[in-house]
């Protein structure tokens, strides 16, 4: 009887185990991912992107990375919805990441460590900004609710935040699109499922001390592709329809190839983004990528860049008119930091998904259409169909600095900058370090944009893309942004710079005013708005946001 007994348990085991089912869940609706983000710059008050919601966002990073506007460390959290797994027939546990090409990640290879996050961190939550404040959402500075993280900012501080051992680790490479995997052991999995408070989720970053260009991209689970997040299972579920849902994101959509909008645009845009998809002799995109540049044009404008970004600096520009004629020295400096923000939402969405994004090369552009598109030479019989950064080049604007060149530039710069209004003897000493310094930078950068433009110049002669080509789009695209980061007396290291020295705020203000009132020009940005709402797709199930100007009676030329 007992053996009868044993061998009916044997069987009933075994037939269990044949009815396990491979669970894979990346659903959106399943998946909680957001990048926290560190400002390297801030100031006071404004913290950027320390303080702002990215999880909405299809693309996220981690490691430390450059952009024109700032530099920053990234790491990355993730929580899947576990429900309706049988925790009794559990067998392997696979965590799955899409890794893609990128030209924004200078070293070739970087570690990536995967960490559990602590059930003291279990309330965090993604949140639906894509490079926004949301206070009830997670940020760098905040879990969730003005509420600190348990131990550190940005969920850092091991054995507190995330557990102090690592669960694995798997190696990033720049050249390769593809899916890093991690092995999770059955008994967290068992233990979230039993006990969901303690589901605090997965912690992705790199190394503590990483250096720059040590920056690793991944596709987040609203990415268009579908190649957001896995959890692989072998297992079983008790119940589908007790699974429920945990996220309220939706994975964005790219329009129709037979979109009405997008069509148009194809036949009637004349700006250098229709031409290139229309190109059939130098960059011959895809049917399929050819959508991009319209992407790029329209959708990415008018939904990103012209609410959030471009209708603030306009009627910033608007009211600095009148801060300056009344000589407001406060309203002025508020305003011009304020500037900072908009330019902090352009950017990112830049990085993220724009044609200098890092992972534009994993499928839309190969390095050699994308050193064609920034680097060529060409000229066509229509017009000028030069590379977009070659103009700096040939124009000597890159060149390689000598010694003696150098020291010449930082005199030049050092002089001009003492000769702003408001900035005293005193004030120059506190700063005169720092100006050096970032003069410094700035120029070491230019050498390494040109040194790589030189290298792509050959390699686009000989028409391969290879490892090289590779390497020098990355030195260049990402050196590019450095060298601006550091030159731009409106970016954040310079500003300050003006501001600690006692420059004059009207003065600030009304400079920028002179310098970019044809950029930010209410017209110009009203028009562009309308291009956007002409050739708006109806297949992309994406709405345009209103455009709210304030009144520009005050404003003058």
């Amino acid at each position: 009887m007992n053996c009868k007994l044993a061998a009916i348990a044997m069987f009933t085991l075994i037939a269990s185990y044949l009815k396990a089912e491979t669970i894979v869940i990346s659903n959106v609706k399943d998946v909680e991912d957001v990048a926290l983000y560190k400002s390297k710059e801030t100031w006071g008050s404004y913290t950027y992107w320390s303080g702002w919601n990215f999880g909405k966002s299809q693309v996220l990073d981690i490691g430390y990375a450059t952009s024109v506007w700032n530099e920053y460390y990234g790491a990355l959290l993730i929580r899947f919805n576990v429900k309706g797994i049988d925790p009794r027939k559990i067998g392997t546990v696979k965590f799955r990441v899409y890794k893609p090409k990128c030209i924004t990640q200078i070293t070739q290879q970087i570690p990536v460590y995967l960490y559990e996050i602590n059930a003291a961190n279990a309330d965090w939550r993604e949140g639906q900004m894509e490079s926004q404040p949301q206070k009830e959402s997670s940020s760098w500075q905040y879990k969730i609710n003005g509420k600190p993280w348990a131990g550190a900012e940005g969920c850092s501080k091991a054995g507190v935040d995330y557990a102090a051992t690592s669960i694995g680790t798997a190696i990033a490479d720049r050249e390769k699109g593809e899916w890093l995997e991690f092995e999770l052991p059955a008994k967290l999995l068992q233990r979230w499922i039993e006990h969901p408070e303690t589901n605090a989720g997965l912690l992705l970053k790199t190394k503590e001390d990483v250096s720059f260009g040590e920056h690793v991209q991944f596709f987040s689970s609203e990415h268009y592709s579908g190649k957001g997040p896995q959890l692989v299972v072998d297992g079983a579920l008790i119940s589908q329809a007790s699974r429920g849902a945990i996220s309220s994101n939706k994975r964005y959509q790219l329009p129709a190839l037979n979109d009405p909008g997008y069509q148009r645009w194809l036949k009637e845009e004349t700006f250098r983004y229709a031409d290139w998809s229309r190109d059939s002799v130098n960059l011959q995109l895809s049917e399929k990528n050819k959508i991009f540049p319209y992407l790029w044009d329209v959708m990415i404008d008018g939904e990103f860049i012209i609410p959030y970004s471009y209708v603030t600096l306009t009627n910033n520009m608007t009211m600095l008119n009148k801060y300056v004629a009344d000589h407001d020295a406060e309203a002025c400096k508020r305003v011009m930091m304020e500037n900072q923000t908009a330019w902090h939402i352009w950017e990112y969405v830049k990085e993220q998904n724009w044609y200098e994004a890092g992972n534009v090369v994993d499928d839309i552009f190969t390095p050699y259409q994308m050193a064609f598109l920034f680097a060529n030479r060409i000229k066509k019989k229509n017009g000028d169909y030069s590379g977009i950064w070659s103009v700096y080049d040939r124009n000597g604007n890159w060149d390689r600095k000598t010694p003696e060149t150098l020291e010449k530039i930082v005199k030049a710069q050092v002089e001009k900058f003492t000769s702003m209004s408001g900035i005293t003897a005193a004030g120059f000493k506190k700063v005169e370090s720092r100006l050096r310094n970032y003069i410094l930078l700035e120029n070491q950068a230019m050498d390494s944009v040109k040194t790589a433009l030189d290298e792509i110049y050959k390699l686009l002669d000989a028409g391969k893309d290879s490892h090289a080509l590779f390497d020098a789009m990355c030195r260049m695209g990402v050196y590019h942004d450095r060298m601006l980061f550091f030159q731009s007396i409106f970016g954040l290291p310079r500003l300050k710079l003006r501001y600690e020295a006692g420059g004059d705020p009207v003065e600030i203000a009304s400079s920028w005013v002179k310098l970019k009132y044809g950029e930010y020009r209410m017209d110009r940005i009203q028009k562009r708005a309308e291009v956007c709402e002409h050739y708006w797709p109806t297949t992309a199930g994406i709405i345009m946001p209103p455009i709210k100007f304030i009144n520009v009676s005050t404003q003058s030329k």
